[in-house]
């Protein structure tokens, strides 16, 4: 019997719980969630996650992966390692991430900003670029609501791209979609095409699904993710137009939907404006592309963020 590829899921948060929960459920894959908080490790070690499958309308699901305090966590003993932790806290999960990763394993950073890819990438030979397009929302340790669907893309190294595409087949489900890409940076520049939702959101302190309601809303929204194909562009990155037209025709925001910016900010938590439109803001200034609509979303969400007390 083959053995099945162990996969360590770093960071306990919404998408942490929602990818332990849906790979222990389809069962082909031996995953471990790996947590630095002691309550979300002996929630989920007692009680598994929930998870509250919105996006289908189909009842919940429970399901039990492995959990483990970071601080506890074996060396070397996974052969995938998925980064889902938030892209603040990058340094830290790359360390761990490295730690965690077998020799000829894969870390994969799937967070959002454009510069936490390149660190991993940096750091070790194993990294490789990702992003995922699912949607959660965090209702507690152990329980998380599934409010989009979408797939996991990665862009591995060429000299290793045949061995992620193995390490990561037995991960891909119906739930879970799993696309190779070969071109990495448009990958990452389409996924923060879209992230521009989570700061408008966050500005207006409203969920993503809002916005689709307002068209002054919207419009703010069509600024902003044109400053970053803009940016994008003067960097030499070609993102895939059809694919962007295809995925925003129509205003398609799942009715869910709330954004991790709100959500981060309803909850009294730091969010990753800095790590998302401050990376952009500053490419933008270094490049000579002005980006006026996003410099403004950054500080909204700042003023929140310092006003509630959460910096």
């Amino acid at each position: 019997m083959t053995a099945r590829v162990r996969v360590a899921v770093v960071g306990a948060g919404a998408l942490g719980q929602l990818v332990g929960a849906l790979l222990a459920h389809d069962g082909r894959t031996a995953v471990t969630i790996v947590s630095r908080r002691r309550d979300a490790v002996e929630a989920i070690g007692s009680r598994g996650v929930e998870v509250r499958r919105l996006v289908t309308g189909e009842a919940p699901l429970r399901a039990h992966p492995e959990v483990v305090l970071a601080a506890e966590a074996p060396a070397s003993a996974y052969d995938v390692v998925l980064l889902l932790h938030k892209s603040y806290d990058t340094g830290w999960a790359v360390a761990l991430g490295r730690s965690l990763a077998a020799a000829d394993g894969a870390i994969v950073a799937l967070q959002n900003g454009l510069t936490t890819a390149g660190e991993v990438e940096k750091a070790d030979p194993r990294g490789v670029a990702g992003v995922i397009y699912q949607g959660a929302a965090y209702v507690a340790a152990g329980t998380v609501d599934h409010t989009v669907a979408g797939p996991i893309v990665v862009a591995p190294p060429p000299g290793r791209a045949a061995r992620v595409a193995a390490l990561l087949a037995p991960l891909r489900s119906p739930a879970l979609p799993i696309r190779i890409d070969g071109d990495r940076d448009a990958m990452v520049w389409e996924k923060a095409v879209g992230a521009v939702s989570n700061a408008v959101a966050g500005a207006l302190f409203l969920p993503v699904r809002a916005i689709t309601r307002s068209q002054h809303a919207w419009e703010v929204m069509e600024r902003a993710r044109a400053e970053v194909l803009a940016v994008a562009e003067a960097l030499g990155v070609r993102p895939d137009q059809e694919r962007l037209r295809a995925r925003f025709a129509g205003r398609p925001v799942a009715r869910d939907n709330l954004g991790s910016t709100y959500q981060s900010l309803r909850g009294g938590r730091p969010t990753e404006i800095g790590e998302f439109a401050g990376e952009i803001e500053a490419l933008g200034a270094r490049l000579g592309v002005p980006t006026p609509v996003l410099s403004t979303l950054r500080l909204l969400v700042a003023a929140r963020e310092e006003l509630s007390g959460n910096q």
